[in-house]
């Protein structure tokens, strides 16, 4: 049997000699296709039955499924082309077991005696007009939830399913099992064929024929009862077949449409095609062709791509979801798997691996300590030139929310360690959760790292993807990142996820040699602690014979390899849900955390500019690793809650032991130090030990002030760059007034909201009030918020101040309790809109600003690490939003939601919705990957439980036009100190 495997895979890209005595001709043209099966169509804005429009009432969003009446749209649900739901009983308890809250997701149905739906959750007959009922498998001994197709005939049903073999972790690993199941008695009862491949895709079946296309051994077909066997030259990567008694179309997922009759093949098009019909076929680019007779054009031969194989492994010990200590409920996991992986790659002679580690935890505090032969066995693959090693960072940081000299230091400590303990470090970096900056492009070369690894996958667990669009041969070459001049190389890399797109490794090189002739590098990189490495020498097994594969490290590729292409790189990326930042971002105890690391960056940069030495960074680094803050769901564990809030404890001690090293000020006076490089009016609150009325003098200035609350007041002074003030202030009768503003007014800001299980809920607003108060005028706004269960409270004062720009929004809640605190999905208490929304900029953490177009349309999208401010330019307004980063902030602070044409922005608070479709035929994916990422990974899940029962404080400031200046000195405005 394994020689005839063998057989097949040498064959892959064989054509045979003979045509086809039909072929396929280019027949109409449509604009942005999602999908298509049978005689339908569906695009991003119409749904086409035969070329005509269907009028149909279906919700906003991608259509990843239509055929037989039945749509599927990303994200929401099954639906009628009416726009009826029709999902009652799409339920299955195996599916629950892996994640409670995943739904099954269309992606095939067929109409005979029974109408039956496959889908990945599992497989499905109609029982009425708006239910289902769960295919009971047990007759057939296996069972399998990742069902992609199905087809009828008579009594016969054939349904084809993917089976992770190779990726299943052992605890998992008799839980499922069969790719292919037959009934002959309407689905009453099943047995399990012998495929030959665990990757099916499609199935069409007549009388006595079966034919099942795989990702990995192309079109499977049987006779009656015999066996399968592969119709020579068939392709390798089949996304979709049908066929009519006479001709079998076959929709690839690289090189195009093909077709078959009996004696030989014709071929069409190129790239991936969306689906067939038994006369059809349509492409990713819009392209339909028609069947027509007539001798076609012989399938082109393979273009003979050498494709070079890397595995990558990222380690970090430190994990949100797990402790402190060398057992499965700490990083004893991590062990385990980590010796596992390098027992069979030892058993692999002639395979490479790179590995990335943070250096604080991992590779110097717990293996050194609990597993120093796994430092041992990696060093002695370093030094015998197999593995590579290559920087991630010191602290496993967020790297895009650091400052440069943080970014720095992180990079020199790692460095400094990995090459004290594993002898070397290549000249590339893996940034932890894929977080990347503009600013890195150049900063990351003046530290001599070269290259960056970054998520191009085809699924929820990405980088690149949505906002760089790397395709074709560049998806899988080194390519250059430009940001406004700088540029840097960059390695797509995959995950274990895009492997199920592909039909593994096998399916996978198949398809790079078939479709490229120049070398291409495939590179599979997942966290080493996955369990999913646990039985991946099987996928080694499967590609080792073949003479176009070689194994490599990135760094030896890269040496004899250029980028194949050049892309703009305008804003930042991460892995997070939504391509972005919120699942270490929008957590309740994400925004106190990082308060306090923003508290000490700037209390110790006042510090030094009175003179004070440098802050020692270690503290700072360890609070703002990316596992103090997310991705765990609803809370983080015990051991990492204690450990940040000690790391942060610790920064700001470090910041008030350097201000307490300067001399103090002198009695009677207040000193401002800003250390900022900016300039102009700052909003100072100053506590005074005393609640008299007092003057307030620059020189011989008045200042105008306001009292906020006992002993503290509250002005505006223009601020120089980089330098102190010194105001004198004594008991007195002031006489300074100021000019009062006008009234507040904010049209862009609309009611608080949140969301519950699904559900939508506006705040009820209270009696607003109206406050003259030179210097000045106040409108007070109490809200009532419903928190799922139970409310809460809301009040959002705005005031606009003598001498400052723009409306300050500074914002008190107390929100209400939730049961279960999963339930809570998303909190916006000062939620902007605007229409047509079109461009954001921002200032990073390295004091930069960058502009890149709004994502649209997308339900969550928390994209840029910003520094205190953002600005939107929509069609009817621009306006910036700026926030006080010393009383409440975060490593992204802005999510946004944009929904028929109008943008949400909710700074300081949290957006839950449906990731982006992330349309793996593009890339030569079947999109499998992108269903079952969400029911494994933990981000994908609402970051707002946490929020639950807390109290919340923030300060903003709105306006247009303001100046970049001064947003930055009220994100950070100078350290205050009172002379005693």
């Amino acid at each position: 049997m394994i020689w005839m495997l063998l057989a097949c895979t040498l064959l892959a890209c064989d054509r045979g000699e003979d045509a086809s005595r039909f072929h396929l001709v280019e027949v109409d043209r449509v604009d942005h296709p999602t999908a298509a099966s049978g005689s339908w169509i569906a695009t991003r804005d119409a749904i086409l039955l035969d070329g005509e429009a269907w009028d149909d009432g279906l919700p906003d969003g991608d259509v990843t499924f239509l055929d037989e009446g039945l749509a599927h749209v990303w994200g929401k649900g099954l639906f009628t082309l009416d726009g009826d739901p029709i999902d009652e009983g799409l339920e299955n308890p195996t599916l629950n077991l892996l994640n409670p809250d995943a739904v099954p997701i269309a992606l095939d149905v067929t109409v005979g005696e029974d109408t039956w739906l496959a889908t990945a959750g599992g497989l499905f007959k109609r029982t009425t007009a708006s239910s289902w009922e769960l295919a009971d498998l047990s007759s057939s001994g296996s069972l399998n939830v990742l069902f992609t197709s199905v087809d009828t005939y008579e009594d016969r049903v054939v349904a084809g399913a993917i089976l992770p073999t190779s990726i299943v972790p052992s605890e998992y690993a008799g839980l499922l099992s069969g790719s292919l199941f037959e009934s002959r008695d309407g689905g009453d009862t099943w047995e399990t064929l012998d495929l030959g491949s665990d990757h099916a895709t499609s199935v069409a079946l007549d009388l006595e024929d079966t034919f099942v296309g795989t990702l990995d051994h192309g079109v499977q077909h049987r006779v009656g009862e015999g066996d399968f066997t592969r119709i020579p030259g068939s392709p390798p990567d089949v996304a979709d077949l049908a066929w009519d008694g006479q001709v079998l179309v076959v929709g690839t997922l690289s090189t195009g449409a093909w077709l078959w009759d009996g004696t030989g093949w014709s071929q069409a098009g190129q790239g991936a095609v969306l689906g067939v019909g038994e006369s059809q076929a349509v492409t990713v680019d819009g392209v339909v062709y028609q069947v027509v007779e007539g001798l076609g054009a012989v399938p082109p031969e393979p273009a003979g791509s050498k494709v070079h194989v890397a595995l990558s492994f990222h380690g970090n010990l430190y994990h949100s979801y797990r402790g402190d200590s060398p057992t499965d409920d700490g990083y004893g996991l991590d062990i385990d798997v980590v010796r596992n992986s390098l027992d069979w790659l030892d058993e692999h002679p002639d395979v490479h691996a790179d590995w990335d580690w943070d250096n604080a935890w991992s590779t110097d505090l717990w293996l050194a300590q609990d597993a120093p032969d796994i430092l041992e066995d990696i060093s002695a693959r370093v030094a015998s030139g197999q593995d590579d090693v290559r920087a991630m960072s010191w602290n496993n940081g967020a790297m895009s929310a650091m400052t440069r000299p943080e970014f720095d230091e992180a990079l020199a400590r790692a460095k400094e360690s990995n090459v004290a303990t594993f002898g070397e470090q290549v000249a590339g970096v893996q940034p932890q959760e894929c977080m990347f900056s503009p600013d890195h492009v150049a900063w990351y070369p003046e530290q001599g790292i070269e290259w960056v690894t970054l998520f191009n996958a085809a699924n929820g667990f990405t980088a690149l993807r949505e906002d760089v669009g790397i395709a074709g041969l560049d998806a899988f070459n080194p390519v250059t990142l430009d940001a406004g001049g700088a540029q840097m190389m960059a390695v797509p890399v995959y995950h274990h996820a895009d492997m199920l797109d592909h039909g593994g490794l096998l399916g996978w090189v198949q398809q790079l040699h078939c479709a490229y002739e120049q070398d291409t590098l495939l590179v599979i990189h997942f966290d080493a602690d996955g369990e999913t490495w646990e039985n991946f020498d099987a996928e080694l097994g499967a590609i080792e014979s073949l003479d176009y594969v070689e194994f490599t490290t990135i760094a030896d590729y890269l040496a004899d390899h250029e980028p194949t292409g050049t892309y703009p790189f305008e804003g930042d990326v991460a892995d997070g849900t939504g391509d972005g930042y919120q699942s270490w971002a929008e957590k309740d105890w994400n925004h106190r955390l990082y308060t306090q690391v923003q508290q000490s960056r700037d209390v110790c940069a006042a510090a030094e500019l009175l003179g004070a030495e440098p802050c020692d960074l270690t503290n700072r680094l360890m609070a703002l690793s990316t596992t103090n803050y997310g991705l765990a769901a609803p809370t983080l564990h015990a051991d990492r809650v204690a450990s940040a809030t000690e790391q942060a404890a610790g920064a700001l001690a470090d910041a008030d032991d350097a201000m307490a090293s300067v001399a103090p000020p002198e009695s009677g006076t207040i000193q401002l130090i800003n250390p900022r490089p900016s300039t102009g009016p700052a909003l100072i609150q100053v506590e005074l030990p005393t609640n008299e009325d007092i003057v307030l003098r620059d020189g011989g200035t008045e200042i105008p002030w306001v009292r906020v609350a006992f002993q503290t007041i509250e002005f505006v002074v223009d601020m120089p760059a980089e330098d102190t003030l010194v105001l004198a202030w004594l008991e007195g009768t002031p006489t300074a007034e100021g000019e009062v503003p006008g009234v507040p007014d904010l049209p862009l800001l609309d009611a608080p909201f949140t969301e519950c299980a699904g559900d939508f809920d506006k705040a009820q607003a209270g009696l607003d009030s109206r406050i003259e108060w030179p210097p000045r005028n106040t409108l007070v706004d109490p809200w009532e918020v419903a928190t799922c269960d139970s409310m809460g409270v809301l009040t959002r004062t705005l005031f606009r101040h003598d001498g400052l720009p723009g409306v300050v929004v500074d914002v008190e809640g107390q929100l209400g309790g939730s049961s279960p605190m999963d339930d809570l999905e998303s909190v916006a208490l000062t939620p902007f809109t605007c229409r047509s929304p079109e461009t954001v900029t921002w200032r990073s953490f390295g004091g930069s600003t960058w502009t890149r177009p709004i994502r649209s349309p997308v339900e969550t999208w928390n994209g840029q690490a910003a520094d205190g401010w953002i600005e939107l330019v929509c069609s009817d307004a621009t306006f910036s939003i700026t926030h006080r980063t010393t009383d409440r902030s975060s490593i992204a602070f802005a999510p946004m939601r944009v929904e028929d044409d109008v943008a949400t922005v909710t700074p300081l608070g949290t957006l839950w919705g449906d990731g982006p479709w992330h349309d793996a035929r593009t890339t030569g994916g079947h999109g499998i990957g992108d269903m079952v990422v969400p029911v494994v990974g933990s981000q994908f899940h609402p970051a707002a439980p946490d929020w639950a029962g807390q109290e919340v404080t923030y300060r903003l400031l709105v306006g247009e036009d303001i100046d970049p200046d001064v947003r930055d000195l009220f994100a950070h405005p100078p350290v205050v100190r009172v002379g005693d």
